[in-house]
């Protein structure tokens, strides 16, 4: 582990699999506590848990959050307790994204809703109350994130 980032706190949206765990693992290999999440335990493929544990296991620190960031109070949440548990939030990474893939004529409003709710609204909630903290610090980052895996396929209108 490096320590270009010890006594840094990072909050990673959508982080227990595939890029999110790739970027909470990467902060933690950098010394960055970091706070995980996603909507709910036992998720195929891992969660915010297990991608704690896996930071731990390689001498770091961090602390799962579950809960959907497109709901205000959820997001609200995350970062006070990112600031409780370490007193500070440095970093916030708003990567978390729900998509529901149909042809636009087989959608459905609360699906297409679905997948703007977290992208959008996750990242705004996020943003809204990290920003608050990092503004009294005077120092914070906001990385937004978003994959282009299914830009210009085939029943993924609402992905980008």
């Amino acid at each position: 582990m490096s320590n270009r980032l010890k006594g840094k706190v990072a909050i990673v949206t959508g982080s227990g699999q595939g890029i999110g765990k790739a970027i909470a693992i990467a902060l933690a290999e950098e010394g960055a506590k970091v706070v995980t999440n996603n909507r709910r335990p036992g998720s195929e493929g891992g969660d915010a848990e297990t991608v704690v544990k896996e930071i731990e296991g390689m001498g770091g620190e961090g602390m799962p959050f579950f809960g959907s960031v497109s709901d205000f109070n959820d997001a609200e949440m995350i970062v006070k307790l990112a600031v409780e548990k370490f007193g500070r939030l440095d970093i916030l990474v708003n990567n978390a994204g729900a998509d529901a893939p149909r042809m636009v004529w087989n959608m459905s409003e609360e699906e297409w809703d679905r997948c703007l709710d977290s992208f959008l609204k996750g990242s705004f909630n996020c943003t809204r109350f990290a920003a608050g903290v990092m503004r009294e610090q005077k120092w914070g980052r906001i990385i937004n994130t978003t994959s282009t895996a299914w830009l210009g396929t085939v029943g993924h209108c609402n992905y980008g």
